[in-house]
C-alpha cells in the first residue's frame, strides 16, 4: 500500500465508509449555510440599518451558539469527505510523491490549528449564553460575531483550496 494511502487513513480512522462521510458533509453543510446566511445578513441589515429586516438580533443567541459550535467542526468534515473521494480515485494508484504527502499531512494538521478564531469562538459563546436572558449587551456583539464567522469561513475555503490543489496535482500523477 503506498503512503499516502497510509496517510489518508490513518486521518479518516475508521470512518472511511463515503456514504456516512457525504451524509455528514451535506448534513453540516445545509446547516452550517443556511444559519451562517441568517446570522451574517442579520447583522449587515442592522449595522447598515437596511429597511428590510432579516431577523431581531436580540434573540439570536441560540443560532449564534450552535451555528459556532457547528462551524467549528466543519473544516474537517470538508477534509474528510474530500479525502475519502480521494482514496477512491487513488485506489489503484502505486505511485507516490514524498512532497505531495509531505504536504498532505501538514495541510491536514493545521486544520485544528488556530488559538485566536478558538478563543474567540468560545468567549462568544460563554457570553451569548450568560446574556441569553438579559440581552443589555448582546447589540455590542454584532461585530465580534461577525469577524469569527468570517474567519472560520475563510478559512474553510483556505483549507478547500489547498487540500484540492494538493489532490489535483497528485491525481495527475502517473502511474
Amino acid at each position: 500500500m503506498s503512503e499516502r494511502k497510509e496517510i489518508i487513513q490513518s486521518i479518516l480512522k475508521d470512518n472511511t465508509k463515503s456514504k456516512k462521510i457525504k451524509l455528514s458533509f451535506l448534513m453540516y453543510g445545509v446547516i452550517n449555510s443556511i444559519g451562517s446566511s441568517i446570522i451574517i445578513l442579520t447583522i449587515l441589515s442592522s449595522l447598515f440599518k437596511w429597511n428590510y429586516q432579516f431577523s431581531d438580533w436580540d434573540k439570536m443567541q441560540g443560532l449564534v451558539i450552535g451555528i459556532l459550535s457547528l462551524l467549528d467542526r466543519f473544516p474537517e468534515y470538508l477534509m474528510n469527505f474530500m479525502l475519502s473521494n480521494h482514496l477512491k480515485k487513488i485506489k489503484n494508484k502505486t505511485i507516490d510523491n514524498d512532497k505531495l504527502n509531505t504536504q498532505l499531512k501538514i495541510i491536514c494538521n493545521k486544520i485544528g490549528d488556530g488559538i485566536i478564531p478558538i478563543t474567540l469562538y468560545f468567549v462568544i459563546i460563554i457570553i451569548a449564553t450568560w446574556l441569553y436572558e438579559d440581552g443589555t449587551y448582546w447589540e455590542y456583539f454584532k461585530i465580534p460575531v461577525l469577524v469569527v464567522n468570517l474567519w472560520i469561513i475563510f478559512k474553510i475555503i483556505n483549507v478547500y483550496v489547498k487540500l484540492k490543489r494538493n489532490i489535483v496535482v497528485f491525481e495527475k500523477l502517473d502511474n
